[in-house]
Formats: structure tokens, sequence, C-alpha cells
């Protein structure tokens, strides 16, 4: 029954899995699709989590990944894969296991059948279950398989370009006064949960008086709550605001690091997080991994940590996805030296801490996401290697709309 199923799930799965997962039970003619996806609050970097059985079997083939990336992109950010197990029936004759030495792959004598089915399954349930949504007009995919890779001309006429248009400044050379925080360990804790600003700069017991320059860029605004538009020189840049601000934290982590100085926060109350067996091993074997970055953890019961201080970047309701993560790296690390693992999870907590994509911020917020983003030294891609920007000419633009020849 449901119960005993969600009970082994349990002991192969953290209680924080099992307790965000949706359950899929889907049945059309010739096809049955049952198991258990996973919602927005346990996204991964990789496809560990993700399982398919075929008439009993786990095998792998390519349509389920590109049924579930597609049913599910209006939901996950890309590089992020959900949690999911399904166990699909189908007739045994549709299905040639053969293909590999180990079984482990499968062909399909019909692959727009399963991929459809596997998209509407996955579909269905997530919209019934109110997953977060990024947009709220997408249709179910019907025979468009072979479509797939390709956009209709007419969605750029239906859907018209949002763009959060900033004012522009007409004064420049004007002094004034910068106040800058004081050191975090000087201050008395606040009681509320910590915040996530944008915060790159160093702390600083001083109020200086600065010149600003004139800039040699403008920013145009934010695109999709997502990019910043920026005109320079005879440029048109866009920049992912989240992996800018992922390389310029990473950058001033991975000093704090190298310098044993990483500024931690401490929690008003302590969190616990509940965890798998083997997932608890992995954390208490390798506290000083987590010491390292800024984390204060310790026992707090069977399969549980309590968490009492954690890194300055990171927002609180990061936190628990930061440790599975960094548990996942250390795990998959196991012969790797201390200081490798660490470097790791340096990459993993500059991504939990970096804005997101989806979010909207003041002209002040953006001027200093942009200047600090221009002076990086040599720095064109995220920790994970994703580029920052993408640039086009006045030339290339001109050509495309024929302007020019």
């Amino acid at each position: 029954g449901d119960n005993n199923e969600f009970s082994n799930l349990l002991n192969i799965y953290s209680k924080d899995i099992c307790d965000n997962l949706i359950k899929i039970d889907y049945k059309e003619d010739y096809i049955t699709i049952k198991g258990y996806l996973g919602n927005e609050k346990i996204l991964r970097s990789n496809r560990k989590n993700q399982i398919f059985f075929v008439n009993g079997r786990v095998v792998k083939n390519r349509i389920f990944y590109s049924a579930t990336d597609e049913a599910l992109k209006e939901k996950v950010m890309v590089s992020k894969y959900p949690f999911i197990i399904l166990d699909i029936t189908v007739n045994p004759e549709e299905v040639d296991v053969n293909v590999h030495p180990t079984k482990a792959e499968v062909k399909f004598s019909d692959d727009r059948f399963i991929y459809n089915h596997i998209y509407n399954a996955i579909y269905s349930s997530s919209k019934v279950s109110g997953m977060e949504d990024e947009s709220k007009n997408i249709e179910p995919l019907k025979e468009e398989y072979e479509k797939m890779s390709f956009i209709k001309p007419t969605e750029f006429i239906e859907k018209p370009i949002k763009m959060t248009l900033r004012e522009e400044k007409k004064e420049y050379n004007k002094e004034f006064d910068v106040v800058d925080t004081p050191k975090f360990e000087a201050l008395v804790p606040k009681a509320k949960e910590p915040s996530k600003p944008y915060i790159v700069e160093d702390k600083k017991e001083m109020v200086v008086k600065k010149e600003e320059k004139v800039k040699d860029y403008k920013i145009i605004g934010q695109l999709f709550s997502t990019y910043v538009v920026i005109e320079k020189e005879d440029k048109m840049f866009l920049l992912d605001q989240h992996a800018a601000h992922e390389r310029l934290l990473y950058d001033k982590i991975r000093k704090e690091y190298e310098n044993k100085n990483i500024i931690s926060q401490k929690l008003l109350m302590p969190r616990t997080i509940r965890l798998s067996p083997t997932e608890y091993s992995i954390a208490i074997e390798n506290l000083e991994v987590f010491s390292g970055l800024g984390f204060d953890i310790s026992v707090f019961s069977d399969n549980e940590l309590a968490v009492r201080e954690i890194p300055f970047e990171l927002g609180i309701n990061e936190l628990t996805d930061t440790v599975l993560e960094i548990i996942e790296i250390i795990k998959d690390n196991k012969k790797s030296l201390i200081t490798y693992k660490q470097e790791k999870a340096l990459h993993t907590l500059a991504c939990k801490s970096a804005i997101k994509a989806n979010m909207n911020f003041s002209d002040y917020e953006l001027e200093k996401l942009v200047d600090d983003v221009l002076n990086l030294q040599d720095a064109n891609t995220c920790p994970h290697g994703r580029p920052l920007f993408v640039s086009y000419t006045k030339y290339e633009i001109e050509k495309h709309f024929k302007r020019i020849t």
C-alpha cells in the first residue's frame, strides 16, 4: 500500500526528501506510470536521484531525461535536476532489453509513445500539486515530439519582451559619504533570521569619501528579472545576474578560506537537519570540512544534526540544501584530500548564497553588481563554467534588422 511505499522510501532517503515528494499515479491505454517527483525544494546539480524502472527493471534511456526536462522546464532552473523515481509498466513486446550487455539500457519500438506519456504523467502531477511555476500558460505536450527542438515564430509576436527600465542619471562627479558596515564580529546578534542582501565588498570600520566617476556604460534595465541589459561603447551585454554574483561571492569566499577567515553568523536558534543514515555518517566523519567553510555543526540525535553557525553570505532558506549538496560532494570524492573536498564545496556555497533568477533590484544594487563584475580580472565564467554574459555589437544588431548590409 501507499504507507508501505513511503516507509520504504524513508529507509533509503532522508525525511527532508520524503516530505517534499509529489506522488505520480498515471494510467492510460497500454501504459501505467507510478512513482514520486520531488518539488522545487529538493533540486540537485546532477541526475543521481533520477531512477527509472521499466517492467520492474532499473534501466536508462535518453527519452526519460528528455521528457522529464521538457515537462518541468518552466519550473526548474537550468543545470538543476529534480528528484524522480518512476515505475513504468508497458507491454514487454514494446521493449528491447538486449541493447546493452548488462541490460541496463533499453530501446522502445515507439519512442514518441513513451516520451509523450512520461511527459504528461510528470506535467499533470506537478500541475495538480501546485509546484511553483514560472509561467501559467503552458499546455501539456500532445504529439509534438518531433518538433520539440523548434520554436514557433509566432511566439515572438504573442509574448512581448518584459523589461524593467531604469531612469538614466544625469548628474555625475558628485561627492557623497559611504558608510560601510562594521565588522560582523562586533555586532550583537539581532532577533531575526539572516537575510540575503547583495554584499560582496569587505567591511571596514571607517567613513570614507569617494568621488563618483563618470560611468563608461549605461544600464538599460533587467530582462525577465534574470539578466541585466548593459550598453557599453558599441556593444550590448546581457549579464546573468546569478552567475555574476556567484563568481563574485566565490572569489570573496575563496580569499577568506585561504586566509582561514571565513565570516560566520550565529543563528538565533539552532536549526536541525534530519538525514538518511548514510548522509549522517558522511557528515559526522567530515565535520572538519564544514568547519572550514564557516559552519558550526554538531550531533543532535540519531541521524539528525544541529547547526548553530552558518557562513555569513548564506541565507537560512538555503541551509538544508547546501548541507546536502556538500555531503554529496564528499561522497563523490571519498579518496580526495580534505582541501579538494572543501574547494568543491566552495563552489556550492557560492552558488547557494548568490542572488537568484526572477529577482528585481534597485538602481544602486544593479550598478554595484555591474561595477564589481567589470572589475573582475580575467573571469568570464561562474565557478561551474557557465558564461557571465553574452555580447552583441551594434553592427551585429543593425545587420540583423537589415539597416546595413
